[in-house]
């Protein structure tokens, strides 16, 4: 029986290509993880606010799994994320 860790498709690009992630590549690794770890009493994905606290906690893990280092960096792609897209 195989124990295998599951695929995160957009973190396996990022760090393969060795580039910053898409807006559309750290809102995949975020609603997975928060769909991974979420107690049944929180709101999916879907109902966060774009912005509100438990988003940027969420954004911020994504995006230090998708590989994007550095305090600044990340502070930045963050506050990007995080912003509501027209």
């Amino acid at each position: 029986m195989s124990s295998r860790l599951p695929t995160y498709p957009a973190i396996v690009a990022c760090m393969n290509e060795a580039r910053l992630p898409e807006r559309h590549e750290i809102e995949l690794v975020a609603a997975r993880i928060w769909d991974e770890t979420r107690d049944e009493k929180v709101p999916d994905w879907a109902m966060l606010v774009p912005g509100s606290s438990d988003h940027r906690k969420i954004v911020r893990v994504a995006v230090a799994a998708l590989g994007v280092r550095g305090e600044k960096a990340v502070a930045d792609i963050v506050a990007w994320a995080s912003r509501r897209q027209p």
